[in-house]
C-alpha cells in the first residue's frame, strides 16, 4: 500500500508541477518580444514563401544564421518539393540570390502578424533548420507553439528571389534582428538590389 500511495503522490506532484510549468510559459508568452528572441539567438524567420512553378522551394520556417566558408552570410535552410522530399541547404545570400530587396518596417511587422495568424513557421517541418539550439529560450522557441505571435518590435525583414534546381524563381520575405539584416543586404551585389517594398521581390 505505501509503494501504491507513493506512486499516486509522485503522479500528483508530477501534474502539480505540469500545470505550473504551463502557467509559467503562459506568463512568459505574454511579455515576449519577438525582436528580443531574435535579439538573443541568430535566428533569420522566413514568413512568407512564394513557390516557384516546379521544383524545390525555401518555406516558411525558423533559419539558424550562420557565416558559409568565404564569410558571407547565410541561413540555413531546409529545401522542401511541392508535393514531397527535402534535404538540407545552406543559402549563401550575396551569391544565391537574383535579387534582394529590405522591406518597411511596418510591411515586414505586417507579414511577420500574418504568418502568425495562419499558423506560418509553426506549422513547416523543422524550425531552425540545420542547427542544434540549446538553452531555456531555444527550447521555449522550439517547444512551444504561438511563441512567435507576441509583439514585433526591433525587427527589421528582407525580401529574396532565387532560383532553385530546375532554374524556376521562387520567393521569400523573412524577418531578424537589425544587425543580421543590416549584414545580409551589405553582402548582396549591388546590382541585385531593389529599392524598399519593391513589388517585384514582394509577391
Amino acid at each position: 500500500m505505501p509503494a501504491i500511495a507513493n506512486h499516486a503522490s509522485n503522479e500528483t506532484q508530477s501534474s502539480l508541477l505540469a500545470v505550473r510549468n504551463e502557467s509559467t510559459v503562459s506568463n512568459l508568452l505574454d511579455s515576449i518580444d519577438v525582436g528580443e528572441i531574435l535579439r538573443l539567438m541568430n535566428v533569420v524567420r522566413i514568413v512568407y514563401d512564394g513557390m516557384p512553378s516546379s521544383g524545390m522551394y525555401i518555406p516558411q520556417q525558423e533559419c539558424e544564421y550562420c557565416k558559409a566558408p568565404n564569410c558571407f552570410p547565410s541561413i540555413k535552410v531546409l529545401w522542401k518539393g511541392k508535393l514531397f522530399g527535402s534535404r538540407d541547404g545552406v543559402f549563401i545570400f550575396a551569391e544565391d540570390c537574383i535579387t534582394a530587396a529590405p522591406l518597411s518596417d511596418k510591411f515586414a511587422r505586417l507579414q511577420t502578424k500574418i504568418c502568425d495568424f495562419s499558423g506560418g513557421a509553426s506549422k513547416s517541418d523543422r524550425m531552425f533548420a540545420g542547427g542544434l539550439i540549446a538553452g531555456v529560450v531555444a527550447n521555449l522557441i522550439t517547444g512551444t507553439v504561438g511563441l512567435m505571435s507576441g509583439k514585433t518590435s526591433d525587427i527589421k525583414g528582407f525580401a529574396i528571389l532565387y532560383l532553385n534546381e530546375k532554374q524556376k524563381q521562387g520567393s521569400f520575405q523573412a524577418v531578424a534582428q537589425p544587425r543580421i539584416v543590416d549584414e545580409i543586404l551589405a553582402s548582396i551585389p549591388a546590382h541585385k538590389l531593389r529599392p524598399m517594398d519593391d513589388r517585384e521581390t514582394r509577391f
